[in-house]
């Protein structure tokens, strides 16, 4: 292993800082950073932290006398990792633009001098245990280590990496992508906990090592962070909050922090200290403030809800632990709002009676073979497709008619009509098309209607308005549409969408996926989650149909985790060919793959409400209906897949802004990968920079986001 500058390691601090040691520490961090912002904090004990941005190599004076006007006085620590902005207050983790480090803090145990834990952890290092480090410092306690990668990761890589080299070099769990370390060369000084317990103001090293590796992220040991870490040890670093407004909390929880209680105590609701702080914790993580936050909360004199923490010999590990322990109880409570109406999810209309308190039912009954094969075969909702209560998804390329086909088969189930020849159980049905569109949609409906009843007037010789009087009692009976998005790994808002509605529904029609879901595509995690949701929808008897788009490597399968797969009972694949639809059956437990059913979009125009009789032709709107037809696919399948057309999918359905950097995390390709694409794409006038969005040229390629016919 080459090192190139080794060091004396952390010295007992004599005096102040002069200029020579701020030099040497901006020294190294523009080695650590040569370009780009680099983000400080100066943290003094019992005081707000004060952040700074330096925008490397050109602000490095600046730099140097921000560290000589601070050290000695305040501890100095820096973000390894490249900050989004130059906002003045501590990253959280979506505030990283780019994971350059992984890292490692390796303290001294209990009983063992400073000397002793660097030589060990020197050992350790050089022993190839785990690839090289970039740089390697005493932190005056313990030492502090980068790992230079060679492209920027993802957060979760990024923590499983740090996580396992913590695990590898028996060091803190301080996996976290936002962490700060100590800058080299300053001093050290010890809170009242630690000078109690014998600690000295100590100096930080210059580099002990600075071999000028470059790893890839592959090299590195992997571990599942959560399975590893204690509840409190799962929080990163404390995260100090100046203005509680920007926190966005209830009135009662701001005052709960301010005043150390409330005037207006809840029933049941203790009146000691212990409680008040669980009733601020509680509406904290009800808001969404971050763990690190609310234990900066907790440990700040400035607010009255701190006398509790702050009496402990330890504040900051009685916070973590109050915090972990509340935030179980929390997740509890939300995770069981999935679970507690198991007895009524088959009817949304009992879920509208909301105060009724159901009777528990053991769902773990221990049953024989006999019983089991005793009970009758599972019904279909369509015939030999989709059974009741099964969980299944339609995807394709843009403009497939993904949406078309699921629109066609709910009317079909609604009405009772048989789907491209096969039976359906008549049913109610309940459409989630997310925001936008609605009329559009209902438009798309309202041609179905006209040419149902027209064809079957035309084959039975019947009264065309007779039949379509039928059509439409039907559905006012059994179709039901949510126009807005409803986020299906969210508790309440499964439930709010259930209760607001006739029930119990035959089928439930997600539409799309990534409109109805608040997590990321490729986050098992957060997939479980929405397939909870999904799962709750179902019970027994209703099925559930998710409209989706094609993965980005293949059109063998929906986007993102192959988690949402494991979960589907059948996976219906749409493609086009020319005006022709074809689904094919890709995955079933059911029945054997790879059937296929084909439709062709037939143009029905329809009476528009908006009568100009001056200009004739504005009296009518156009729209299409899939019908099903005998002619055949003029081309065989193509499992390839345009990566350029899926990333303009992506820009187009995402929520918030995008980046190239959000782009690697949805796609799962590498940020390299990412921006040659939207390089390719910005010279081919499809796209635009800063921040990336689509140009009119792009949107007439893959439709609106706003809007039905966008997804087909």
């Amino acid at each position: 292993m080459k090192v190139l500058s080794e060091a004396p390691g952390a010295e007992p601090f004599p005096s102040p800082s002069g200029e020579a040691n701020a030099a040497l520490a901006a020294n190294a961090l523009a080695e650590i950073r040569p370009t780009g912002l680099l983000k400080v904090a100066a943290i003094r004990e019992g005081a707000a932290p004060s952040f700074r941005v330096f925008n490397m190599p050109a602000d490095k004076p600046q730099l140097k006398r921000w560290i000589q006007a601070n050290d000695g006085s305040t501890n100095l620590y820096f973000e390894p990792n490249i900050p989004r902005s130059s906002t003045p207050r501590k990253s959280r983790k979506e505030d990283i633009a780019k994971i350059v480090y992984l890292h490692a803090d390796l303290d001294r145990t209990e009983g063992e001098s400073a000397d002793d834990a660097r030589n060990r952890h020197l050992a350790s290092l050089k022993s190839g245990a785990v690839a090289t480090p970039s740089f390697v410092w005493s932190s005056g306690n313990g030492l502090a280590a980068l790992w230079l990668l060679n492209a920027s990761v993802s957060k979760s890589d990024a923590e499983a990496a740090g996580a396992g080299l913590a695990e590898a070099l028996g060091g803190d769990h301080t996996h976290n992508v936002d962490r700060l370390l100590r800058i080299p060369c300053t001093i050290n000084l010890p809170n009242r906990q630690k000078r109690e317990r014998g600690f000295k103001a100590v100096r930080a090293s210059e580099f002990l090592m600075r071999t000028g590796a470059v790893h890839s992220i592959d090299v590195f040991p992997r571990t599942n962070i959560a399975g590893h870490l204690s509840a409190e040890d799962r929080i990163g670093a404390i995260e100090r909050v100046d203005d509680l407004d920007a926190l966005n909390l209830d009135e009662r929880t701001n005052e709960i922090i301010a005043t150390g209680r409330s005037g207006k105590p809840k029933k049941g609701e203790g009146n000691d200290r212990s409680s008040w702080v669980y009733a601020a914790v509680r509406g904290m993580l009800r808001s969404g403030v971050s763990s690190e936050e609310i234990v900066g909360i907790l440990t700040d004199p400035r607010f009255a809800i701190s006398e509790r923490a702050l009496e402990r010999d330890n504040p900051e590990a009685y916070a973590r632990k109050e915090v972990a322990r509340i935030n179980a109880k929390v997740k509890a409570e939300i995770d069981s709002g999935f679970g507690d109406d198991f007895s009524y999810i088959d009817g949304a209309a009992k879920m509208a009676k909301a105060g009724t308190k159901q009777t528990a039912v053991n769902l773990y009954r221990h049953e024989t073979h006999a019983d089991i094969m005793g009970e009758p075969e599972q019904p279909y909702l369509i015939e030999q497709l989709v059974p009741e209560g099964a969980f299944f998804q339609v995807f394709g390329d843009p403009k497939a008619g993904k949406s078309y086909l699921m629109m066609t088969v709910g009317l079909c189930i609604a009405t009772g009509r048989d789907f491209a020849g096969l039976k359906v159980k008549r049913s109610r049905v309940l459409y989630i098309i997310a925001e936008g569109g609605r009329r559009r949609f209902a438009e798309r409906v309202e041609a179905w209607i006209l040419k149902t009843a027209s064809d079957e007037a035309a084959a039975s010789n019947g009264d065309k308005a007779e039949i379509e009087r039928k059509i439409r009692s039907d559905l006012a009976d059994n179709w039901r549409l949510i126009g807005r998005s409803v986020m299906v790994d969210s508790p309440e808002g499964v439930k709010q969408a259930l209760a607001g509605g006739p029930g119990p529904w035959g089928m439930i029609v997600i539409d799309t996926l990534v409109r109805n879901f608040s997590g990321a595509m490729n986050d098992q995690e957060a997939i479980a989650k929405f397939i909870q949701g999904v799962d709750f929808m179902r019970g027994d008897k209703t099925a559930v149909g998710v409209v989706h788009h094609s993965g980005h490597g293949t059109k063998t399968r929906g986007a993102g985790s192959v988690a949402l797969d494991g979960g589907l009972d059948l996976a219906i694949r749409v493609r086009r060919d020319g005006n022709l639809r074809v689904a094919e059956l890709v995955l079933s437990r059911h029945t054997p793959d790879g059937r296929e059913l084909v439709f062709e979009l037939v143009n029905y125009p329809i009476p528009s409400t908006n009568y100009d009789f001056d200009t004739p032709e504005d009296d009518w709107l156009d729209q299409v209906v899939l019908v099903p037809t005998d002619k055949r696919p003029a081309t065989e399948r193509n499992d390839g897949y345009d990566d350029a057309t899926n990333l303009l999918v992506y820009i187009r359905d995402a929520v918030g802004a995008v980046t190239e950097r959000s782009l690697a995390e949805e796609t799962g390709w590498s940020s390299s990968k990412v921006h040659r694409k939207i390089t390719q794409l910005f010279k081919d006038g499809l796209v635009e920079k800063d921040p990336i969005k689509l140009t009119r040229k792009a949107k007439e390629l893959v439709g609106e986001a706003d809007e039905p016919t966008s997804d087909g």
